[in-house]
């Protein structure tokens, strides 16, 4: 069993599995930024790395992981920016608009 309650397993395995969740989806994320940073015809130096919803943690932490401590010259947060409401949202009204793109 790879997690449980408090009853069945310690906090500290709890959080153990959690990091361990944590790092493996940085990693995935890393590589899928990469890739596509790639796949573009004349890669462009990152100046700004925008970060929003709900993952913007591990966006910010992927970047990282991707591109080097800092990722770019400059980190923008939308939660900070614009508040946690408007930030929620970026992801999906982003998506949409890629879809209208194609």
């Amino acid at each position: 069993m790879l997690g449980g309650d408090r009853e069945d397993i310690s906090e500290s395995r709890i959080v153990e599995f959690a990091s361990s969740v944590k790092n493996r989806l940085v990693v995935m994320l890393s590589e899928a930024v990469k890739r596509v940073f790639n796949q573009q015809r004349a890669p462009r130096q990152l100046r700004t790395f925008v970060v929003s919803g709900e993952g913007e943690f591990l966006a910010r932490l992927a970047a990282e992981h991707a591109f080097g401590t800092p990722p770019a010259e400059r980190i923008v947060s939308l939660n900070e920016e614009l508040g946690p409401t408007v930030s929620a949202c970026a992801p999906a009204y982003a998506l949409a608009v890629l879809a209208t793109e194609r």
